[in-house]
């Protein structure tokens, strides 16, 4: 089992603040009850080839005057995606989907409510999915991350983009219970690992190594041990996939 003190870094990524509208910025944190919006059905979603193109729509959308303040960026955003990805957290759309836009609840930021802004969010938030799949499933394995890709254009400070990664990954876990059953040697590992990329200061303290390799490395080991695709779906062979 993890300690405590584990346990509550991997959650760490859990807390944010939610802002108000008119806040400073110009964005605006608006919601609206959805009732009527269909949940979305992700092993259906982002079947079309996502390309570099993709990805700074998406995290320019991110980033966007209209969008929500204190919502993730595309490098919290790739870490809460893995997090589904990697491992069992069992967590619905309806629950994951809103921690993008820093909401609780089924509810969809009026930046997103209409049919021709929703369906294509949805549909880039799919193909950055199967992106990010498709490297766990090459042989051999690879993780090609954003954290490289998009470096200097969106976040120049490495630990800076290594935090918010991992804090994203950690907010995917801080809405399961996970953490409340045993979990094995290497995947506790490489876990922690990750986890000490949300608080990097904490980590020098405690002699830890944080380094883009060991990041990665953790990654892969998690990608290694996992015996489903989230919400993707089942793990089907990698030969299908290449």
């Amino acid at each position: 089992m993890l300690n405590s003190n584990q346990i509550k870094l991997l959650r760490d990524g859990g807390v944010r603040v939610r802002a108000h509208s008119g806040a400073r910025g110009g964005r605006s944190a608006h919601f609206l009850a959805t009732p009527d919006k269909l949940v979305p059905n992700f092993e259906a979603i982002g079947h079309e080839p996502f390309t570099e193109e993709h990805i700074q729509a998406l995290a320019q959308r991110l980033q966007a005057p209209d969008w929500p303040r204190g919502t993730l960026n595309i490098y919290g955003l790739e870490g809460l995606l893995t997090a589904l990805l990697v491992l069992p957290l069992g967590i619905r759309p309806t629950v994951w989907l809103p921690l993008v836009w820093n909401e609780s609840g089924w509810k969809i930021p009026v930046a997103l409510q209409g049919e021709d802004q929703l369906q294509p969010f949805i549909e880039l938030l799919g193909g950055f999915m199967r992106a990010i799949d498709a490297d766990l499933l090459a042989t051999p394995s690879r993780s090609t991350s954003v954290l490289e890709r998009l470096a200097t254009r969106h976040r120049p400070n490495t630990l800076h983009r290594q935090r918010d990664w991992a804090q994203g990954f950690g907010l995917a876990i801080s809405q399961s219970n996970y953490l409340t059953v045993p979990v094995d040697e290497m995947s506790r590992r490489a876990l922690y690992a990750i986890a000490i990329h949300a608080k990097p200061l904490l980590a020098s303290d405690q002699n830890q190594s944080v380094s883009p390799g060991s990041f990665r490395e953790a990654i892969l080991v998690l990608a290694k041990l996992r015996t489903s695709r989230g919400p993707l779906g089942s793990l089907i062979e990698k030969s299908a996939l290449i």
